[in-house]
Formats: structure tokens, C-alpha cells, sequence
């Protein structure tokens, strides 16, 4: 197969095994305004000599990464168990997260657009969500903007869950609301309430922070282009 990549861009990857085989895989480069971005498709195991590729197809080989060693504070620090609540995991404290003194904190990463997945219908309200990066493959558009939709129906949800059932059923259900524009224009124009008619202390979610992990690739234009 080796002469029909010439007209195609292509990366090589490490398929780390004791037979030590590399793996080709075909980038599809494809738009997102000004940006340009790339997603991989499936590899094929290429188990030849590649430095005795063509000069012509570029190739890439990577050192197998070696983990840093750990830091020796990571002795002091003691083993904490989380508590499974199926959906989720707790950890365990003696504070009331009811308290308005205690911040409570629901926290998410690599969910990789699958984030219609995590059903908010089995988790506790918190003040803060954090998600901590990865939820797209390569930051494309298409990707980024079912997770912005993601993030408004989180900023939705009322405290009291009986006002959350129908949201619940149109998110996970994908059912299009008929009423939307008819609630839209009841909705409470009070300068404290949010663009859901929602006070902050209406909110099951009070703060949403969204953090850019390295799959983000196109959230650092500048980076990105260079």
C-alpha cells in the first residue's frame, strides 16, 4: 500500500509491543474558519523497515516516553478511598455539603464528545462543575459546539429536580421543546436571574469552569497556526 500515500498526509505512530511495529495513520485535514485541523482515521500496522521508507513520505519516529519518577512529597500524601455512589465517586468527608460554608465541587475530564452521556438526572447539585479538559478529539467545530449546548443545559438545571424532568427528557432524548419560544418570552427579565430565569441560588450548578487539555488543539490559535 505504500505507493498510494503519496497524495495523502500522514503520521507515524509507535505500537508499542515486543515485536516493536509501527503504525501508519492517515490524517484527514479538513477546516474550522481559519484553522486548520486534522483527525485521525483507523491505523494500519506497517511491520517493514521504515528507514527504508521513500524519502518522499514524510515519517516521524518516536522515542518511547518514559514516565517522570514520582515526587517524594507523594510518600507524605495518605491513600483516600472514594466512596462508589454508582454514578459517580465521592469523597468521603464529615462536612455538610449543604452548609454555606462548605464549596462542593462535581469534576469531569476526557469525556472526548461524549459528555451526553454523564446524566445529571443521578448527580448531586454542587457550586462548582469543573471540567478539566479533553472533551474534544481535536478541537474541531463540530465537536465543540455539542459541548457548548452541554454546558447550557447544565446552566439550566434547577435546584429543585421536579423543574428539571422535562429538561431532562429533551436533553438525553434529543426531543425538541414546540414551547421554546413561548417560554422564552415568559421568561423573568429581574437583572439577578440568569438567561434561564434562574437565580444563582436557583441553579443545581452554580459555576461552570472549563478547562483546554491538549486535544483542544484549535483553543490556541495563534499556537496552533505557528
Amino acid at each position: 500500500e505504500i505507493e498510494n500515500l503519496e497524495d495523502l498526509q500522514w503520521r507515524i505512530r509507535i505500537k508499542e509491543t515486543k515485536f516493536e511495529n509501527y503504525s501508519f495513520s492517515p490524517v484527514i485535514g479538513y477546516n474550522v474558519g481559519d484553522v486548520l485541523c486534522a483527525k485521525f482515521t483507523a491505523a494500519n500496522i506497517f511491520e517493514g523497515d521504515i528507514d527504508k521508507l521513500e524519502k518522499d513520505i514524510p515519517c516521524i519516529k518516536y522515542p518511547k516516553w518514559e514516565p517522570p519518577p514520582k515526587p517524594e512529597m507523594f510518600k507524605e500524601v495518605s491513600k483516600i478511598e472514594l466512596e462508589d455512589k454508582g454514578s459517580y465517586l465521592l469523597l468521603p468527608s464529615d462536612l455538610d455539603p449543604s452548609h454555606d460554608d462548605v464549596l462542593t465541587m462535581l469534576c469531569f475530564s476526557d469525556t472526548h464528545t461524549k459528555q451526553k452521556s454523564l446524566r445529571f438526572d443521578t448527580y448531586p447539585p454542587a457550586d462548582v462543575i469543573i471540567h478539566a479538559g479533553d472533551f474534544t478529539f481535536d478541537g474541531n467545530k463540530s465537536e465543540v459546539e455539542p459541548f457548548e449546548e452541554w454546558g447550557k443545559f447544565i446552566a439550566s438545571l434547577n435546584i429543585d429536580e421536579d423543574k428539571n424532568k422535562q429538561l431532562y427528557e429533551d436533553y438525553y432524548n434529543g426531543n425538541d421543546n414546540d414551547d421554546k419560544d413561548e417560554d422564552e418570552e415568559k421568561k423573568d427579565t429581574d437583572k439577578d436571574k440568569d438567561s434561564w430565569g434562574l437565580s444563582l441560588e436557583d441553579r443545581k450548578y452554580k459555576h461552570l469552569v472549563c478547562i483546554a487539555g491538549n486535544h483542544e488543539m484549535t483553543f490556541d490559535v495563534k499556537w496552533y497556526n505557528e
